[in-house]
């Protein structure tokens, strides 16, 4: 009996501890160049990725994916899951988003890179594919830093200021769209898709 107080106290003081860090990592959140979590689910974006890839990645093997803002890295792990890439970065400065993401891969499983650290500063490879579901000031910043130079970008719901997408897909729900942006330096791919598309 008392084993078992024991084990409901822990895992109560457990659950507390968690609770308490998560709000201090949403109170730390809120500086400048910082973001709050909020999730995007496979379910919701999974058929509009599948179409970018489809439409701009002839071979995802030689392509590297970057998810800055990863949060929990639901994106990252289930497109790393559903082809063969040549690197899966999931990049997410919160301690507490990069901690869970590493933990819920332990039963993902998925290959991906987890690199805790600012979606600024980071060198994006030239040629990558990077989702976002960053603020408008956030991706704005870094198209105008020049991180997203020789990308292909697939922002979901924000759009980068003045700059006019390859693409737009939408979405169910009240994220609504992804925005696609080709800066890689190969036109070929972007030509693919003239003027914006729209998914029912």
């Amino acid at each position: 009996m008392n084993i078992l107080l024991i084990l409901v106290a822990t895992v109560i003081a457990l659950a507390f501890v968690i609770y308490i860090w998560f709000c201090i990592d949403t109170a730390l959140s809120r500086q400048p160049g910082r973001v709050g979590y909020t999730g995007s689910g496979a379910s919701v974006c999974g058929p509009a990725l599948r179409q970018v890839i489809q439409t701009y990645i002839p071979d995802t093997k030689k392509v590297t994916l970057v998810e800055p803002g990863a949060g929990f890295a639901h994106i990252a792990c289930f497109l790393a899951k559903q082809y063969e890439w040549k690197e899966v970065v999931a990049l997410e400065i919160s301690p507490f988003s990069h901690l869970t993401g590493r933990f819920l891969n332990l039963f993902r499983r998925a290959p991906v890179q987890f690199v805790q650290g600012n979606v600024f500063g980071y060198p994006y490879p030239k040629g990558s594919f990077v989702y976002s579901y960053l603020s408008t000031p956030i991706i704005g910043k870094l198209y105008a830093d020049g991180s997203l130079n020789g990308c292909l970008v697939a922002s979901l719901t924000f759009a980068i200021p003045g700059v006019t997408p390859n693409q737009e897909l939408s979405v169910p729900g009240w994220q609504k769209r992804i925005l696609v942006y080709d800066f890689r330096d190969t036109k070929t791919a972007s030509q693919k898709a003239s003027g914006t598309e729209v998914m029912g």
